[in-house]
């Protein structure tokens, strides 16, 4: 999934890579730059936070004509008027400033958001960003924008409202394999609408090139008891629910009343609807008149 997202395979218009402190994702812009450039007319790179000699330094002489990159390190606050963009201009104004003529697609990376959600108001953010997705200018359109972002700088609520917004989201995360360097979860949403999550292990050589992707196998670890005791609902009542033998043959003798008794055989089940009824020897029953007992 990660190599069809950077060659391009798999069409994103915005990709957001989350890292962290102690997992820096720096070096999967590099890569994600270096799948741009050969793909695209122009790569345009806007820094914020490191200065244009880092990523120069990094990219191959053939890359570094086909990037433009816009340093705004230098002042990212705009405390200096009038010196480089800072987060207070549009994505889609300076994307405009560097086009040159007769350019038809282009790719922008920018590095990073984290100085703008800190700084300027979230909708802010989400705006200038939803502005450059997919967006056309003077012909030319913006074929994808890949942001890096510090999720470890912000509160959940931040970094969902920019997760909603982006079509891939690659999170860094440890690896634990050891034939792996890196690791990360990905949460893709296709043109079709299908949302795809996987956990890929990937390695990178010195030209920040990808090598050896391979999806991660989870491990579940269960651990069976030996031997499961069921509660006795019946236990620390204050009264018995069980019966003993003997009680349990008393109750067997018990006659129902819809039970006729044949006279010392078998028991008839009755199936129709028939009463019967068998005066006990106490009680005081005239055939002749049954009524007796009543007031006329």
């Amino acid at each position: 999934m990660l190599g069809d997202i950077l060659r391009g395979q798999e069409k994103s218009p915005l990709v957001l890579i989350e890292d962290s402190c102690d997992l820096p994702g720096r070096h999967v812009i590099l890569s994600i730059i270096n799948c741009l450039a050969p793909r695209l007319e122009k790569v345009i790179l806007i820094t914020y936070e490191k200065p244009a000699r880092y990523f120069k330094d990094a990219l191959s002489e053939d890359l570094q004509r086909r990037v433009d990159i816009v340093d705004c390190s230098d002042d990212p606050l705009g405390w200096q008027r009038g010196g480089s963009p800072s987060i207070d201009g549009e994505f889609l104004k300076i994307v405009e400033g560097v086009i040159s003529p007769g350019i038809r697609s282009v790719g922008l990376v920018i590095d990073s958001l984290t100085l703008h959600i800190l700084n300027r108001p979230l909708p802010y953010t989400c705006q200038i960003l939803h502005a450059v997705k997919s967006a056309k200018i003077k012909d030319c359109e913006i074929s994808q924008t890949v942001c890096l972002l510090h999720r470890d700088l912000h509160d959940d609520t931040a970094v969902g409202l920019i997760e909603h917004m982006a079509t891939t989201v690659i999170k860094l995360s440890p690896c634990k394999s050891c034939d792996f360097q890196h690791s990360c979860c990905i949460v893709h949403q296709r043109a079709s609408g299908k949302v795809m999550k996987v956990v890929e292990n990937f390695n990178m050589d010195d030209k920040f090139q990808l090598k050896e992707v391979c999806e991660a196998t989870p491990t579940f670890t269960m651990v069976m008891p030996d031997s499961v005791s069921q509660a006795d609902p019946a236990a620390n009542l204050p009264f018995n629910l069980s019966l003993t033998d003997s009680e349990k043959a008393a109750r067997s003798q018990v006659k129902l009343p819809y039970i006729k008794d044949n006279k010392g055989g078998e028991p008839e089940i009755q199936v129709g609807g028939k009463i019967f009824y068998q005066p006990d020897d106490a009680d005081d029953f005239d055939e002749e008149d049954p009524d007796e007992d009543l007031d006329i």
